[in-house]
């Protein structure tokens, strides 16, 4: 019976290996296409990261576009207002002379009004 045991011991353990050589073999297939799904979804994530990459870039020349049009237009405000406050500082020093001016001719009209009236 020892020997009957020895070979039923034998065919286990060959089967033991057959079963272990299927798994190692259905293992290193399964690691094969693990890896390639691996990389092909390395490689849609890289492709998706360029997508944002490229919109991002779309999106920040806009708004640099943008932001000079609006500082474009906010320094062109700023030019029109300082050229009315320089015009109306020139308009005010103009008036200011004229009144200047007419005070001193109604103060030397009031001389000879003065004049007049006591020579009559």
């Amino acid at each position: 019976m020892s020997s009957k045991s020895n070979n039923s011991q034998s065919t286990i353990i060959s089967e033991i290996r057959k079963v272990e050589e299927a798994l190692k073999s259905e293992l290193k297939q399964t690691e094969k296409v693990l890896r390639a799904e691996l990389n092909r979804g390395d490689r849609v994530l890289r492709d998706e990261i360029l997508k944002v990459e490229e919109n991002l870039e779309k999106v920040e020349e806009k708004l640099i576009k943008k932001m000079d049009e609006q500082h474009d237009e906010v320094m062109t405000n700023v030019s029109n207002f300082a050229g009315r406050v320089e015009t109306l500082e020139t308009e005010n020093e103009i008036g200011a002379d004229q009144i200047h001016r007419l005070r001193e001719d109604v103060k030397n009209h009031e001389k000879r009004i003065a004049k007049l009236e006591s020579t009559n």
